[in-house]
C-alpha cells in the first residue's frame, strides 16, 4: 500500500492516535522505542510527544507500522457510531 497517499491527510491529533494505539499494542513507551529501531528517541522523550505532538521524523515510520492498524480501528469504530445513531 501506499502511505503517503493517506499520510498528507493526517492529522496531529491522528499521529497522536497512532502513537497511543502503538504504545497500547506494545505496552509501553520503552518497548514501542526499541520497535521502531536503534535510532528511535527514548521512552521519555516519546512520552513527550504526547504533550508536544509526534516528531515529524518519526511519523512515516509509525504510519507505516500502526497506520493500517488504527485505520481499521478507526472505520470499525465509525461503523458502530453509525448503527447507535440509526
Amino acid at each position: 500500500m501506499c502511505y503517503d497517499g493517506y499520510m498528507k491527510h493526517l492529522t496531529d491529533k491522528d499521529y497522536l492516535e497512532i502513537l497511543e494505539l502503538a504504545r497500547k499494542l506494545t505496552g509501553s513507551y520503552r518497548r514501542l522505542s526499541t520497535e521502531l529501531g536503534p535510532n528511535a528517541p527514548t521512552g521519555a522523550a516519546m512520552q513527550m510527544w504526547v504533550k508536544n505532538g509526534v516528531a515529524y521524523k518519526w511519523r512515516p515510520i509509525l504510519a507505516h507500522k500502526y497506520g493500517d492498524i488504527w485505520r481499521k480501528l478507526k472505520t470499525v469504530e465509525q461503523k458502530l457510531n453509525k448503527e447507535k445513531q440509526g
